[in-house]
């Protein structure tokens, strides 16, 4: 049965709204023809709710496998829980349901944005403006995808075009360095032929040429090409993007897609089959209507670590946006339970939160600038980015005395991005691209023991002996047995 897009003329809507239509309702076959610039923009619009199904589970794959999330001690009876402690365990196995979820839902968006990228596609698109924009936006999504599979699973299926199942039977992964050119030739080519612009007066949300921009910079960081990464940086510093003065405003429902936000994916409340789910799953179980009205699944629980390492900044105007250590029970009382509050919004039914979810932000380009001038050896330059960004968290500013050499000043803005960019998927990501991910994980588990499980990896209750520490295969992740039963001749990542 063929996948059906559903279609509404965006004119009208977007006078109205002001944003990006998430869901036209009329229908366009996928794998039909397209006829006209409507016809190819719905498509487009397919490709950004299309970022919804794979983010859905992304935090699994990452942040619960970082020392930012752990799941809440319970019974491993379930499948759902027993998926989860695996990932918080890092003891995975190559029929991890979270794992094939996300690999499948990623290449079903990498499949409709092949279908956008086609000549015969672009072709029918009259206005020229309309189609390089068209094109740069199914470019850049599909090169987002392609970096997080990359990062997760190594070599994977570097698809860019339409193919049949009988040749996806066939196709082999593509080596890690492969996949990079592709996406790093596709964001340049946003970048170089101008294909996206700077702004959408009327539709906020698309991706914009600083999106391209500040995407392109990350990949050329975690590639370790610096001196590309920062031209990239210092071109969106100078653009109409900036640090809010309040953090909480960055993710306030009423100041959506405000300056601090490069690339968000949006959500729509409303049982439009368009909320954020994350409303539900972070919210404490058992907290009935007291934090959200549908309950809460407590599935993403705050470690002991990154709460840690907010008290020790005293008060951190981060904090009470991103967690909370308890809350009143009219009943109860008090209760004492870590939450993320960071996407918490009205919702009258599960699953259907408003916030958006931020994938680029202001904050990392100086954060990511900080960096680098940090390798380059220009400390005082590092440590400049990095005070902006302490100061906005009314934090007080360090000093060249508190970071006096290379390393400290890593330190320090790694732990900066721990706070500031927690439950935004990137603590994992960064931690394996300063090859740091090992020994921090190695203390996390030994300060904070995983007890609900027969197999752990660490330690009993006890907080004794370590029995197995992570090793470097447990970096990536499986590639999806079910892909291996269809095309046997596939390699398995090492240690699965």
């Amino acid at each position: 049965m063929k996948n059906r897009l559903k279609y509404i003329p965006l004119l009208g809507t977007l006078m109205l709204t002001g944003c990006l239509d998430l869901q036209p309702r009329s229908e366009i076959g996928e794998g039909d023809f397209y006829k006209n610039d409507s016809e190819v923009n719905v498509g487009v619009v397919a490709c950004y709710n299309g970022m919804h199904a794979p983010l859905s589970n992304e935090w699994k794959l990452t942040d619960l496998r970082a020392d930012v999330s752990r799941v809440r001690s319970r019974s491993s009876g379930t499948a759902v829980n027993k998926d989860l402690m695996s990932l918080d365990e890092s003891t995975l196995y190559a029929s991890h349901v979270e794992v094939e979820k996300y690999w499948n839902r990623t290449y079903h968006n990498i499949a409709r944005c092949n279908t956008i990228l086609r000549q015969s596609t672009l072709d029918v698109v009259a206005d020229e403006k309309a189609r390089k924009q068209y094109q740069g936006e199914a470019l850049f999504i599909r090169s987002y995808h392609y970096f997080n599979l990359v990062r997760l699973y190594g070599p994977v299926f570097l698809v860019t075009e339409r193919i049949s199942a009988q040749e996806a039977r066939t196709y082999d992964r593509s080596p890690v360095d492969e996949v990079y050119a592709r996406i790093i030739g596709d964001l340049k080519q946003i970048v170089d032929e101008e294909l996206l612009p700077d702004v959408y007066p009327a539709e906020a949300g698309r991706v914009t040429s600083w999106a391209a921009k500040t995407l392109l910079a990350k990949v050329y960081l975690t590639r370790g090409e610096l001196t590309e990464a920062k031209k990239l940086l210092e071109s969106v510093k100078g653009s109409d993007h900036d640090l809010l003065p309040e953090f909480a405003d960055v993710f306030s429902i009423g100041n959506e897609m405000n300056e601090e936000i490069i690339f968000a994916i949006r959500y729509k409340a409303g049982n439009v089959g368009l909320g954020n789910p994350f409303v539900t799953q972070f919210a404490p179980l058992n907290s009935g209507s007291v934090v959200v009205d549908t309950d809460g699944e407590g599935y993403n629980y705050p470690t002991v670590t990154l709460m840690k390492a907010y008290q020790a900044n005293g008060t951190d105007a981060r904090k009470p946006v991103t967690v909370e250590e308890g809350y009143d029970d009219p009943i109860k009382g008090y209760v004492e339970d870590y939450y993320v509050t960071k996407y918490l919004s009205p919702a009258n039914i599960k699953y259907d939160g408003e916030k958006d979810f931020p994938v680029l932000r202001y904050a990392d380009v100086l954060l990511m600038l900080a960096e680098i001038e940090n390798e380059q050896g220009n400390l005082a330059t590092a440590l400049g980015y990095l005070n902006q960004i302490r100061l906005r968290a009314r934090i007080e500013p360090l000093t060249l005395t508190d970071v006096p050499n290379k390393y400290a000043m890593f330190l320090a803005i790694e732990n900066e991005r721990f706070l500031e960019f927690a439950y935004e998927n990137h603590r994992f990501f960064d931690l394996v691209r300063t090859d740091r991910y090992i020994p921090v994980m190695d203390a996390h588990y030994l300060s904070e023991p995983l007890q609900y499980s027969d197999k752990l990896y660490y330690v009993d209750g006890t907080m004794g002996q370590v029995t197995r520490p992570l090793e470097e295969w447990q970096l990536l992740l499986p590639i999806p047995t079910s892909e291996r039963d269809i095309n046997p001749h596939i390699t398995q990542n090492p240690g699965y």
